[in-house]
């Protein structure tokens, strides 16, 4: 199935149910699919179609749902941009997937016209939401020109405008192979350049439907959209999940925790989606009574969810956080824990139509218990890295991808992420897994978030250096963690420095920064700083 095409139905279906609940709004699966026709014919209007990339770029909003399957619609490959990048990062990714069109709201635009001054992007248009009058072109003009050094000027486009001259695109969507690009997403670049992750129609489509089966979502169900709509796993998990079965979204534009609790006061989602921080964050504040919380599902992704993280909001909040396991170069759920097959600590079985196995560094398959590489193998698997063959070659062998993720499968078949491959330390010949020391620091009383990296050093090879951040104003020392670790770790895993900070980084999709606490890590210790 192609990604408009689940829309079709849906909104064929479902016609006067509501497809998305926004601030003040409910809006109709017809009225989505009517809007979305009218993107379209916009998008065909300015000569969008098959084979182009196009950037969008808005908060998590009507506006963006609208331009996601629109975009789908014409046939174009879709490139989700991090609202969060500075306009270098923008421009790299930009120039690296010659991408024709940008798509997003006026406000956002000096961002992206900054990072189009240099003149060495494909971009010939810019479609603007929300444009003011002196940004776009007057009623029998279509656009103005925005002047870019040693290239063709960018046409600006008033999309409001447009979307009234416009009658709705044809009643099906463009006939594409479902193997074709449809979505393009950059790796978050934690450990190194970001790279384009080339997703088709089946990937995703396949993704999706395996996920409602596990999660047994029906067209009964609120999913809550409250992380960035740009990461893949709320694309996958809280935009083409619930529209495939026809279910609601009920959208957050931002981590804010005034719209947060309206929306779950107004909006009583029954599935909620988030990322341990989130998890951090809800078990430190008072939880809702029992009878007054809509959600029957609390999922965990986008990295580890801590053990004690999870027992804290589980006692406070008395439900079950189910975790699972994705990349974003498999669609990106790969595995999940659910009512009824849940093992605390594992990311829980292979979702439906996935094959997962434990490799040695030959490939070779190892026995239940045994740490190696996870591989994964099924219709999520991605295309490919975008212009880069050897990379794709190395990391996609025989159909299997390689995740780069350390874990073992035990005798039930539920999956155990050790930690990340290139996070992995050898301290004098000896695997250190930064995971095992990060679970134990969250045990620490004193401590609310931990993040452990490695950096080199000539004697040992490797060597731990932990980063936390305290969980109330007296603050935490590093003697006092590291004495917390020597007597809970073997010697050899023990930070050998620990440093305090306000707060973590993360990048756009909320995941803690270890390329950053690496960096940092290296310089500290170099200068001897505190």
């Amino acid at each position: 199935m192609r990604i408009g095409e689940s829309l079709l139905l849906s909104g064929e279906a479902h016609g006067e149910k509501t497809a998305l609940l926004y601030r003040d709004q409910r809006i109709s699966y017809r009225d989505l699919l009517e809007t979305t026709r009218r993107y379209a014919s916009v998008f065909a209007h300015r000569k969008i179609q098959a084979g182009d990339v196009v950037a969008i770029c808005f908060e998590n909003s009507p506006e963006f749902i609208y331009s996601y399957y629109a975009l789908a619609w014409t046939g174009a490959a879709i490139l989700p941009i991090n609202l969060m990048l500075a306009p270098k990062e923008i421009e790299y990714i930009l120039r690296d997937c010659q991408a024709s069109t940008i798509v997003t709201r006026s406000e956002y635009w000096p961002k992206f016209a900054e990072a189009a001054a240099g003149g060495t992007l494909n971009v010939r248009q810019a479609i603007l939401a929300g444009a003011p009058a002196s940004s776009c072109a007057p009623d029998n003009q279509e656009t103005d020109a925005v002047p870019t050094a040693g290239a063709r000027p960018i046409e600006v486009v008033d999309l409001d405008a447009e979307l009234d001259r416009r009658q709705p695109s044809q009643s099906h969507p463009a006939d594409v192979p479902e193997d074709s690009l449809a979505v393009l997403i950059y790796t978050s670049g934690t450990t190194g350049t970001p790279k384009g992750v080339m997703l088709s129609h089946r990937n995703l489509m396949s993704n999706a439907a395996a996920v409602a089966r596990a999660t047994s979502a029906l067209e009964k169900d609120t999913f809550f959209l409250l992380l960035p709509v740009f990461h893949i796993t709320s694309q996958t998990v809280c935009l083409l999940t619930p529209i495939l079965i026809g279910a609601s979204i009920a959208i957050v534009s931002k981590m804010d925790r005034a719209e947060m609790a309206h929306a779950f006061r107004e909006f009583r989602p029954s599935i909620f989606i988030a990322v341990p921080s989130i998890y951090n964050m809800l078990a430190a504040a008072p939880a809702p009574p029992p009878d007054q919380n809509p959600v029957r599902l609390y999922v965990s992704g986008g990295a580890p969810l801590p053990v004690e993280i999870q027992s804290r909001f589980e006692a406070a909040y008395h439900k079950t956080i189910y975790g699972g396991y994705g990349l974003t170069e498999a669609s990106p759920v790969v595995s999940w824990n659910v009512p009824g097959a849940n093992k605390p600590g594992s990311v829980g079985r292979p979702l439906c139509g996935v094959q997962v196995k434990i490799a040695g560094d030959q490939m070779e398959d190892l026995v239940p218990g045994e740490i190696g590489e996870i591989c994964i193998q099924g219709d999520l698997v991605m295309l490919g890295y975008y212009k880069h063959p050897e990379e794709t070659a190395r990391t996609v062998i025989d159909g299997w991808l390689r995740t780069g993720d350390m874990g073992y499968l035990d005798q039930d078949g539920f999956l155990y992420v050790v930690d990340r491959k290139k996070e992995m330390l050898i301290y004098s010949g000896i695997n250190i897994y930064p995971r095992e020391i990060e679970e134990l620091l969250h045990t620490m009383p004193e401590i609310s978030e931990a993040a452990v990296v490695g950096i080199p050093d000539s004697a040992r090879g490797e060597i731990p250096i932990a980063f936390v951040t305290a969980r109330n104003s007296s603050g935490v020392s590093e003697k006092e963690v590291k004495d917390f670790c020597i007597a809970n770790l073997a010697r050899y895993k023990v930070p050998r420095r620990v440093f305090p900070l306000q707060e973590l980084p993360r990048t756009g999709s909320g995941k803690i920064n270890k390329l950053q606490l690496k960096e940092d890590a290296a310089e500290r210790v170099k200068e001897g700083r505190r």
